[in-house]
């Protein structure tokens, strides 16, 4: 007889154990644990638009007889506090006087990667440019990896100068700066 009421009181105890753990659909872990969930999804899909940034890069050249601007629409991807990637379509104008006044546009694009250390960033860039060629009858495409280094002002790129070398000739040909490139750029 005692061994039965051992038994039942074990069983009963073992029920009331199991009993405690089953936390139910409607438990207040359970909501907590799916609104911590949705919070993560949430944060996750915004976090691409919150690294992803705007701008502008531009460069003014005077020439004595005219002038060469350029402007490039970037959009930023900030890939870690440091890495920045981008992508941005390239226009440039170019006049000259003389005895037959001319005006140039050149259009093409960049994608490039920037190491910020510091106030300091190094930029690789690609570029390609559709443009008139010094002795070329029709505007060809020149194309072109550039090396920088720059200096950030601001926090996250908020605004930069960047000082570059284009390793193609023919780059060189299509600027008045040779192959040397200058750019200052925003975020908006």
């Amino acid at each position: 007889m005692l061994k039965k009421v051992y038994a039942i009181v074990i069983l009963a105890l073992s029920f009331s154990a199991v009993q405690a753990q089953y936390e139910g659909l409607d438990s207040s872990r359970l909501s907590q644990k799916r609104n911590a969930d949705d919070e993560y999804q949430r944060s996750s899909a915004l976090s691409f638009t919150e690294h992803l940034q705007y701008g502008l890069e531009t460069q003014i050249f005077s020439l004595t007889n005219g002038i060469y601007l350029e402007a490039y629409p970037v959009a930023m991807y900030n890939l870690k506090n440091r890495i920045y990637a981008g992508v941005g379509p390239h226009f440039a104008l170019v006049t000259a006087a003389g005895m037959v006044p001319r005006t140039q546009m050149q259009v093409g694009g960049e994608a490039f990667v920037r190491l910020a250390v510091e106030s300091l960033f190094i930029q690789g860039e690609y570029k390609w440019i559709r443009a008139q060629v010094p002795n070329g009858l029709e505007p060809k495409l020149v194309q072109s990896p550039i090396v920088g280094l720059g200096f950030i002002y601001g926090q996250n790129m908020g605004s930069w100068a960047m000082v570059g070398l284009s390793t193609q000739a023919e780059m060189g040909q299509i600027s008045p700066l040779g192959r040397i490139v200058y750019r200052i750029g925003f975020c908006f």
